[in-house]
């Protein structure tokens, strides 16, 4: 079997190249040298759970729809001597999205073109491809960048294309847009993409195409911009139909595309057949020629909505097809105290027309604090707000808006908080919330569980024989000091280990501390270029308890309410337009042996502190509330933990900051609220919470 696999992976690029046929890409290549890989394959398993799982609970939100920003970088050699044939408009760009469009919306007029015995298979993506508006710095663009070289050809091999340092460019933010690159590459593929799980930096995700088989480019057998089409399945986690050749069962783990043996190339002719049943060559993921490609199957549309949904969330949360902002990077500083009123939001006016008007209102009191005309760009602070929800609109000449919906909170109020008990029990955690997300394209596994140990009702259960179980809470908030803590339960004989950063990225990220808890009871800091040892209890319940603090760089870390070790740290590093920075919470990142990985965190809390005092803030008194099921179709609950409320004020929202409904209640028990929103278009919302001084403010996703 090993054998035969190696001679036909060696053997179709060379016959595809006799008969004058070209590989579309080298995935084949990179995948199969994975699959050497023991942890490779068990990484392949441990997602496949996961996407059973998935599917499951996402029935009743079958008919998903998403839209994808897209930055195309056109990278053209002038001296080169076919320089006239890499020069790509702007209407081949714009008709390449077309394409997109048609394919991915089952608008492709050819689709007419698949077999009777495959028609019931055919699904329709309903994911739209639209050209960036919107840049990552807030400005006005077409999407298009366009880039001189003095490369020959870029290699398929050392990615250069993607790297300005090399010649070629730099990717957009690619965590919010669909980055493709088009030039001239090195002979051999029509152009490359790899999946989600890739172990690639975040800065090369994307695809690369030969600017011969971009949009309409009248290339005979490959010129109707569906190598696009086919790379973006890669980028979506679909395989190749015959996934490692020869009839393998497991194939490209799709159940309704048919086992095949090998790619097919040029026109075939249905029925063609090579493991005993007929071959969906018309696939998009399939080596035909353009013309022959005209679907994708329900099951690999199911495979890109979980991508879309667990390994590229954050495209949906882009405003990449949106306005463009006329403010960027706005900074909040919250109160001092709950009666105090010295907060204030930084604005920095950095595009449109002047002059510029800007009004914030207090949208609890529905007042107008502030309102100032400006006659050019520059910075304006609106000062003297107090603790309570606030909505900015900066409107310039034209008529150009940007809407800005914030809170200010308080130091001593609960900022962020989730105690694990509004999910659903037995059922993985980043399936059901869009506050936990795998860190570093990780299988992320973490399941929510009530067996014992327990505490409360349920906790997260963290265990390496369900994947290596990464996951990151964001913690990126503009404040001078927090108190951050949740409960943990360490069996004997296990370990638990997490890690606070200042810049959490893949491949450039720049840890704070990490600590550690081993299988002996004795724990490690590792912080300030130092291991300091402590103890902690095994087999029971305990409270992790650090107090941060951004002004003076120093940490107080605690357990079960008994300080462990103070101790300087450099909280510039990794330091936004001056402003300190933490950006991260990681649990289970640096773990020595993954064997031993075995824990329970409970309670997960973040409480605003002040900074001129480094102790504990009295937190008897804040808002604990949980919002369930989200995602949802038509309505959503408030859960109260408390066991009563006095006068309470709920607000919904949309992205741009329009109060949709208000609700004020008086003595609210400990029963939960319910919310109808059948009335909603699908998106995304937020729902603000107060009592008197305190707030929450959660969001939420509806999807019809």
């Amino acid at each position: 079997m090993g054998k035969l696999y190696i001679i036909l992976i060696s053997f179709i690029p060379l016959f595809s190249l006799a008969q004058g046929f070209v590989p579309r890409c080298n995935f084949d290549s990179l995948y199969s040298n994975r699959m050497q890989s023991l942890d490779y394959r068990q990484l392949l398993i441990e997602e496949e759970k996961a996407f059973q799982i998935y599917t499951q609970e996402k029935q009743a939100l079958k008919n998903s729809s998403y839209t994808i920003p897209v930055v195309v970088h056109i990278i053209k050699n002038e001296s080169h001597e076919n320089w006239v044939d890499m020069d790509i408009t702007d209407a081949d760009v714009y008709r390449q999205i077309e394409i997109l469009n048609e394919s991915y919306n089952l608008l492709n007029q050819d689709v007419s073109q698949t077999p009777e015995e495959f028609e019931e298979f055919i699904g329709n993506a309903q994911i739209e491809f639209c050209l960036a508006t919107v840049d990552p710095n807030g400005y006005a663009t077409n999407g298009i960048n366009r880039y001189s070289t003095d490369v020959t050809s870029f290699s398929t091999v050392l990615d250069n294309i993607k790297r300005s340092e090399d010649g070629g460019a730099d990717a957009w933010d690619t965590d919010s847009y669909l980055n493709i690159w088009v030039g001239r590459i090195t002979t051999g593929v029509l152009g490359y993409s790899d999946n989600p799980t890739a172990n690639i930096p975040d800065d090369e995700h994307g695809f690369v195409v030969g600017y011969p088989y971009f949009g309409e480019s009248g290339h005979e057998s490959y010129g109707m911009g569906k190598t696009a089409v086919h790379e973006i399945g890669h980028y979506l986690n679909l395989k190749h139909p015959w996934g490692i050749g020869n009839c393998d069962a497991a194939n490209d783990w799709v159940n309704d595309t048919p086992i095949s043996e090998s790619a097919y190339y040029g026109n075939p002719v249905h029925p063609v057949m090579s493991c005993e049943t007929g071959d969906m060559f018309m696939n998009y993921m399939d080596y035909v020629n353009d013309s022959s490609m005209v679907m994708f199957s329900q099951g690999q549309v199911d495979r890109m909505h979980y991508a879309l949904d667990i390994f590229r969330p954050t495209l949906q949360e882009s405003n990449g097809c949106g306005v463009p902002y006329l403010v960027t990077q706005p900074e909040f500083t919250h109160a001092s105290s709950e009666s105090a009123s010295d907060g204030a939001i930084h604005l920095d006016i950095a595009y449109g027309q002047a002059p510029f008007t800007i009004i914030c209102e207090d949208t609890v009191s529905q007042t107008i604090v502030d309102s100032v005309v400006l006659s050019s760009y520059g910075n304006y602070i609106i000062v003297n707000l107090s603790d309570a929800d606030y909505l900015v609109e900066i409107i310039d000449a034209l008529g150009q808006t940007t809407s800005l919906d914030f809170s200010i909170s308080y130091y001593g109020s609960v900022f962020d908080s989730d105690n694990f008990e509004s999910y659903t029990e037995d059922s993985l955690l980043f399936t059901q919330s869009n506050e936990w997300i795998s860190f570093c394209k990780d299988s992320f596994a973490a399941n929510i569980s009530s067996n014992l140990p327990l505490e409360g009702l349920q906790y997260l259960e963290i265990n390496a024989a369900d994947g290596l179980n990464s996951f990151i809470r964001d913690l990126d908030i503009d404040v001078n000091a927090y108190d951050l803590s949740f409960k943990m339960y360490v069996p004997f004989g296990r370990s638990a280990s997490y890690t606070i950063y200042h810049d959490a990225t893949c491949f450039s990220s720049s840890a704070a501390y990490n600590i550690q808890f081993n299988v002996d009871g004795q724990g490690y800091i590792n912080a300030a270029g130092q291991n300091t040892p402590f103890d902690f209890p095994q087999n029971t319940w305990f409270t992790v308890n650090q107090l941060i603090d951004m002004d003076r760089d120093i940490v107080e870390f605690s357990i079960a309410d008994q300080v462990i070790h103070i101790w300087d740290f450099s909280s510039t590093t990794g330091s936004v337009n001056g402003t300190s920075v933490l950006d991260a919470l990681v649990f289970n990142d640096k773990v020595d042996s993954m064997t031993q990985v075995h824990y329970f965190i409970d309670d997960f809390k973040m409480i605003l502190s002040e900074n001129s005092n480094l102790g504990y803030e009295d937190i008897s008194k804040a808002l604990d509330v949980i919002l369930y099921p989200n995602p949802t179709r038509d309505e959503i609950y408030l859960k109260f933990n408390d066991a009563s409320y006095g006068n309470i004020q709920v607000k919904v929202f949309n992205l741009h900051g329009q109060v949709l409904e208000f609700i004020e209640l008086n003595d609210k028990s400990s029963d939960d609220l319910r919310l109808s929103l059948s009335h909603y278009d699908q998106g995304i919302y937020f729902v603000s919470i107060q009592k008197d001084s305190y707030f929450k403010t959660l969001k939420f996703i509806i999807q019809h």
